[in-house]
């Protein structure tokens, strides 16, 4: 998260230590910490403060500005067995009646 936009979340976030915890982990593991910061946007209601909406939309402007394109798939993995993501890919399943128990 660009400093700027990370500075008005954490003024946001001030009064609430929950919060506040869930920031400053959520950029060491963003995976682990992503719903509990979350959920932390929408108690405080930085979720709909217009200033952190506006500097979360500049950031979109800056990414899109650089060139790096887009994630065009949002992938979550957890749990899952047999995966196949991306396109162009080839994947052959074999499904066997599961032994008795």
């Amino acid at each position: 998260m660009p400093t700027f936009l990370r500075e008005l979340v954490r003024r946001r976030f001030a009064a609430d230590p929950a919060a506040e915890e869930a920031l400053v982990w959520h950029e060491k593991a963003p995976e682990v910490w992503q719903a509990r910061l979350a959920a932390a946007l929408e108690t405080t209601g930085a979720g709909a403060d217009e200033q952190i909406i506006e500097a979360s939309r500049r950031v979109l402007t800056l990414v899109e500005e650089s060139g790096t394109p887009p994630s065009k798939y949002l992938v979550d993995l957890r749990g899952s067995q047999g995966v196949q993501v991306g396109d162009g890919t080839r994947q052959s399943n074999r499904f066997t009646t599961p032994p008795k128990i």
